[in-house]
């Protein structure tokens, strides 16, 4: 497994799930949706723990993002399905992209935690080239990572933040070399909001410090 390579973090802070381990306000699940329909295109828009955070999944239909619902997907061991359910990229080959867009209410940032993979019994693995984009600042985050075949694994991000308010995009696209198409799902996607700060705030904490370094000076 490669570790993330981040080209820039920022200080980050329950909803369908809490983990408070992960912490993050909102932990999206495909628990609770319909097997094999494809993921309504706002799922996981404004909700408790995130209210001014609105979600857009892409693609969608055939070949995009689709639900799927399977305990022996989300846990291998599993006896028996109780419904728990994950994301599943339907056409997971070589170039195929898959995109998760993160846009803040006025006055708010997203912060990106984490996402979990995971792959069906006898898929093989996937070679998952990531990268997250600020709508103005442009690359925020890039890497690639190896989803192996019947684990469960987390792709962590640390705190990857947007700033001024922008949207982040979480694209995912299949290198090559990767399983068996459609073995492929996402699960347990994990984000915040931060308010932005006031820019009255800023100018008086940047003169705060410079009185303080003043004072040291003397």
């Amino acid at each position: 497994m490669k570790l993330p390579s981040l080209k820039l973090t920022a200080m980050g802070g329950a909803t369908l799930a809490l983990a408070p381990t992960l912490h993050a306000a909102t932990i999206l699940s495909g628990t609770g949706l319909e097997k094999n329909l494809p993921v309504p295109s706002d799922h996981g828009s404004n909700l408790a723990g995130t209210p001014d955070i609105a979600v857009l999944w892409s693609p969608a239909g055939a070949g995009g993002w689709e639900t799927y619902t399977d305990d022996e997907w989300t846990h291998p061991s599993a006896a028996a399905d109780t419904g728990s359910g994950v994301y599943q990229m339907d056409a997971a080959i070589t170039g195929a992209t898959y995109t998760i867009q993160l846009s803040p209410g006025s006055g708010y940032d997203v912060v990106l935690t984490s996402i979990d993979f995971n792959v069906y019994n006898g898929g093989g693995d996937f070679n998952i080239g990531w990268t997250v984009t600020g709508s103005t600042s442009g690359t925020l985050g890039s890497g690639s990572f190896l989803a192996v075949t019947d684990q469960n694994s987390t792709l962590s991000f640390g705190a990857l933040s947007g700033t001024g308010g922008e949207s982040v995009s979480l694209d995912l696209v299949i290198g090559a070399g990767s399983g068996t198409g459609s073995y492929l799902a996402a699960d347990n996607l994990a984000f915040d909001q931060v308010a932005v700060p006031e820019p009255g705030g800023i100018v008086l904490g940047a003169l705060g410090l410079g009185a303080l370094a003043m004072r040291r000076r003397r």
